[in-house]
């Protein structure tokens, strides 16, 4: 029930904030540039989004490829496209790390190390956001340090926290899991052959995240342009990625309203209009919802919750 509460919680949250965000850039401004967008450009973030998704879903698949080579690309994406799809209702992305019951189900797919498979590429994404951060910080908002520590704050937090779980790991590991703890010497035995035999596997697996972020920056980048505003790449993609990280902090849905709240207080730093920006960054997370419930709608997966919950409780490293 508390579960169930603080999840309602943070969707009305994410609402309010959306509203206040709103209100605050002002309601008609919002409207007249939405009343200029070129929905052409629809389509093609469509498309690219797409690509996103198959280079997410091909960076999973590959750690598994030792283990499990016979499983069909095809399938497997489908399996992928369906857990990020759930994920996006669920709380603390229980829903990403539901793509373990699927190919446990279908392929016989230890859960253990569907599991390990997403938690090291949710790792190796959340380092790399961080880094992508820290840069776009230090180049693009030097001023701001001073003024914003909470900022770099937020930043120390993280790395502190990575370090942290890497000194105690398994201690926090097991109080995370909880009873579900008795999958963790599966996971810590996955851990470790992938990264002693599967060092090629992890350094493609950060270059295809490189290549997904780039995508998903084209994503918003298509997505400005509906609004008739060229925006510059290099800028887009490292505030994009100090958007993605600033709206981990786990106080909405999904990061919804901290988000679009921070991309119109960064953009606005370089005097784009906040009516473009705030439509920019709501017209990609709807087409991101239309596409995950029309998914959703069409393969209408029979799930247990409870077992998918189960496989899960490491929520807090999850967040990507």
């Amino acid at each position: 029930m508390i579960k169930k509460g603080l999840t309602y919680l943070k969707i009305i949250v994410g609402f309010l904030l959306i509203f206040f965000i709103s209100k605050r850039i002002g309601v008609p401004n919002i409207i007249d540039a939405l009343l200029k967008i070129n929905t052409i450009y629809i389509l093609l973030i469509l498309i690219v989004y797409f690509v996103s998704l198959v280079i997410g879903s091909y960076n999973v698949k590959m750690l598994l490829n030792h283990k499990y080579k016979n499983i069909r690309f095809s399938s497997f994406f489908k399996h992928f496209f369906t857990s990020n799809s759930i994920g996006l209702f669920l709380p603390g992305k229980i829903g990403d790390f539901s793509i373990s019951y699927f190919l446990n189900r279908e392929h016989n797919v230890k859960a253990s190390h569907s599991f390990s498979a997403v938690l090291i590429d949710k790792l190796l994404t959340l380092i790399f956001v961080i880094l992508v951060a820290l840069i776009g910080i230090l180049f693009l908002f030097e001023d701001l340090i001073q003024d914003y520590l909470i900022i770099l704050g937020i930043i120390a937090l993280a790395i502190l926290g990575i370090l942290v779980l890497i000194i105690f790991g398994k201690k926090l590991i097991k109080i995370m899991l909880g009873d579900y703890y008795k999958y963790y010497d599966e996971i810590s035995d996955f851990f470790k052959e992938i990264l002693k035999s599967q060092k090629k596997i992890l350094l493609l697996n950060i270059l295809l995240t490189t290549l997904r972020s780039i995508i998903l920056t084209l994503v918003f980048y298509l997505s400005f342009m509906a609004f008739g505003l060229n925006i510059d790449f290099i800028k887009l993609f490292l505030i994009n990625s100090i958007v993605i990280f600033i709206s981990l902090i786990p106080i909405s849905i999904s990061g919804l309203g901290i988000r679009e709240g921070s991309a119109v207080f960064f953009f606005n730093k370089f005097n784009i209009p906040s009516a473009i920006t705030f439509n920019a960054f709501i017209l990609v997370t709807i087409i991101t919802y239309i596409i995950a419930v029309i998914n959703l709608i069409i393969y209408n997966p029979k799930m247990k919750y409870k077992e998918v919950k189960g496989l899960t409780e490491a929520k807090n490293t999850s967040q990507l």
